[in-house]
Parts: C-alpha cells; structure tokens; sequence
C-alpha cells in the first residue's frame, strides 16, 4: 500500500471548496474528495461561459438576419442571400473555435497545507485544459502540494502576510520487498513530474531543487521572496 503526498507535520483540515460568484473558495487539504469538488465547480463554470458565448453569438447572427427581413425589397437579392450564409457561416466557425481572450478569469483562493501530489497533479492538468483562464489568490498559506497548485494558474496573486512553503516528496510503504521497490520507483517518478512543473511555472532552478531533496529542508518564502523566485505574479 502506498500514501504519495508532498508532505508535512502539520494537521490538515477537512478540505471545503466552495464558488461564491466568479470566485472559487478552496480550504485544506488537497485529497480525492476536494479536487472532485473543485473539478465540478470549474465544469460548471466553464459551461456557463460557453453558453454565455453562444447566445451572444446567436443573437449577432439573428440580428444580422433581422436587418435584412426588414428591407423593402419582397424578396432576397443576391447579395443579401449571400450575407446571409456568411453571417451563418462565421457564426458556426465562432462556436467552435476555442478562443479565450474574451472569457473572464475564475478566480481561484486557496489556503492549503498541501496533501495528496497525484491529486494535485491532477488538478494542474484541469487547469491547463479549461478554456476559462485561472487567477489563483493565496491568502494565509500555499504549501507543499498546494504551492504547485497555486504556481501553475495563468495569473499567480499573493497577499503581503501569506506563506508558500516547497520540499519533496514524502511517503510511506507498507508491503513486500518487490512492492517496495516498486513503490520507491514511482516515487522517483511523481518528484520528477513535480520538479518539471515546477521548473516551468517559476524561475526556479534544478540546483535549487537538488538542494531541496537532499537536505530535506523545507523551505518558507514570504510575499517578497514569492516574486522574486517566479512564483506568484504579483503582491495584493
């Protein structure tokens, strides 16, 4: 049996995500029962974009047709037939095309300890999938698996007195010799992907990130501290 989390000492609480207009509420921990939460939320949003998306866009191609129902004219010329299948056409090419500069942010608050990586994992790619851009705020603390979370939005905002906190990975097996090893593997495995995503989303670097693993440090960043190493945007 294996238990992989970016772990620490602290006692998580019961995770809470909740959507209070465009903004998202996440408190604790990052487990199963927490990023099924925050995955509906998300979806819903997103769906009501979209069809926010499509009225607008129905509403311009019937306005379009309108105007040209009203002329004087008893029956379609040419030219108004033919605009009338452009306006269609651009209308069909508009709902499928997905585009986001026109979407507004989903503004994301987390205040998390960390929990489960493979969770949080999955939570990134979410993110990166959703057609809405994602604003994440850490007000209080962004650590372990939760600091992850909080770096891989589209736009990163950190309060003046909030905490980020970065370590490895931390585990612990139960089971055979063979199941072991197997499981010390796939450990190797989730701090690599871990590593990466952070590498990416920051200006941290892999000599930073080697020091990190072998002292088994963990290591507290203020506001000030978050900017200058890439990993929130901007302090609020």
């Amino acid at each position: 049996m294996m238990q992989k989390r970016m772990g620490s000492d602290f006692q998580l609480p019961q995770p809470s995500v909740e959507r209070v207009g465009r903004k998202v509420l996440f408190n604790g921990d990052l487990d199963e029962n927490s990023f099924a939460q925050l995955q509906k939320i998300l979806f819903e949003m997103e769906l009501e974009d979209d069809e926010i998306r499509y009225q607008g866009n129905a509403e311009t191609a019937l306005g379009g047709i309108a105007c040209m129902l009203e002329s004087e004219s008893n029956e379609l010329t040419d030219k108004e037939e033919k605009d009338i299948i452009k306006i269609i056409n651009q209308y069909k090419k508009n709902i499928k095309k997905q585009d986001t500069t026109d979407r507004e942010p989903i503004h994301l608050y987390l205040n998390s300890f960390g929990g489960s990586l493979y969770d949080c994992l999955g939570i990134v790619d979410l993110i990166r999938n959703l057609k809405t851009p994602i604003h994440s705020y850490c007000f209080g603390k962004c650590m372990s698996a939760g600091m992850v979370v909080f770096a891989c939005c589209d736009k990163r905002f950190i309060s003046e007195n909030s905490t980020v906190m970065l370590h490895q990975l931390s585990g612990g097996y139960i089971g055979k010799y063979q199941d072991m090893e197997e499981n010390v593997e796939e450990s190797r495995r989730m701090q690599k992907l871990m590593e990466d995503l952070i590498m990416i989303n920051t200006y941290i670097d892999e000599d930073f990130l080697e020091e990190l693993k072998y002292r088994k440090f963990d290591c507290y960043l203020d506001a000030e501290q978050c900017i200058e190493m890439g990993i929130a945007d901007e302090i609020i």
